[in-house]
């Protein structure tokens, strides 16, 4: 019997999992957050709802119409991104495979899709970015990618990036490439920097877990195991 590698099950399963979803899916578009994607057991993000909520609701101070996330794992952080905003062109990287691929571009029609399985700062897929954005500049750029490639990161995609543009890492508590760059950007390029960290939603968590409630979804299940770490969204002002 040919055995399936978990990663093509995991894939797969989350292929069909998002037809089921945006086939339910009445949600209005222009939210900071969609609890339902927190909640489904396949597709929930693996960031901290009340740090999204904050990242999505800065972002919309600047109107973006171009957007971009490097690391989309199953997509339930990209679909805010697409939801929130209806951007003009939205770009998801994640080099485990795009279970999106299909079925966003029916559900949002009036957004442009680029999507890439490989590495984010892989020489040609930069440029494969460059020429889908064409002549214009992204608004904002969330990184959620290789833990220990946010400089590279950065550095290819920074130049993309217009002015007033906002760039999104996750996990700055921890990861220190993360750090570094900002501090990069704020040394090399004078640009403002900060973090918001936000992990109010284990207090109600932490509670239940000690009152022996079993998780509610996975979604809680994940919470339990980090706990209060594996947090913190990094911004950097471009």
């Amino acid at each position: 019997m040919k055995v399936i590698p978990e990663e093509d099950v995991l894939l797969h399963g989350s292929i069909a999992e998002w037809e089921k979803f945006i086939a339910n899916d009445r949600s209005p578009t222009g939210l900071d957050i969609y609890p339902d994607i927190f909640h489904n057991g396949i597709l929930f993000p693996l960031q901290r709802m009340r740090e999204t909520e904050m990242m999505i609701a800065m972002a919309r101070t600047i109107n973006p119409k171009r957007v971009m996330e490097i690391g989309s794992d199953k997509g339930g952080s990209f679909y805010h991104w697409v939801k929130a905003f209806s951007p003009e062109k939205a770009i998801a990287i994640e080099i485990r495979g795009i279970p999106f691929e299909e079925s966003f571009p029916r559900a949002f029609p009036d957004t442009q899709f680029f999507f890439a399985a490989d590495s984010s700062y892989d020489p040609e897929i930069v440029r494969a970015v460059s020429r889908f954005i064409g002549p214009g500049f992204l608004d904002c750029i969330f990184i959620d990618g290789d833990k220990g490639g946010f400089m590279k990161d950065v550095q290819s995609y920074l130049p993309m990036v217009r002015r007033g543009g906002l760039i999104f890492l996750h996990d700055v508590t921890e990861v220190e490439s993360a750090r570094e760059a900002m501090r990069f950007c704020e040394r090399e390029y004078r640009m403002r920097t900060e973090v918001f960290v936000d992990t109010s939603e284990y207090d109600e968590i932490h509670r239940r877990e000690l009152s022996g409630i079993p998780p509610a979804d996975a979604y809680e299940g994940w919470f339990r195991y980090w706990k209060r770490s594996s947090c913190g969204v990094g911004v950097i002002h471009v």
